[in-house]
């Protein structure tokens, strides 16, 4: 009986580890593009302000 309890703990563990490392994988691929869009809409506005003294 309690080898079993073990044994699930262990199961139930190893997929929250899974779950965990999925997320953390997961962020960058998803956060990763965002930044570079609101980077480019700054640089750009950054640029059309420039162009619009000039």
């Amino acid at each position: 009986m309690s080898t079993k309890v073990i044994e699930f703990s262990m199961v139930t563990g190893w997929e929250w580890f899974v779950q965990l490392l999925s997320l953390v994988l997961l962020i960058p691929i998803v956060v990763g593009p965002i930044i570079l869009i609101i980077l480019g809409i700054r640089a750009l506005s950054i640029y059309v302000k420039k162009n619009r003294k000039g």
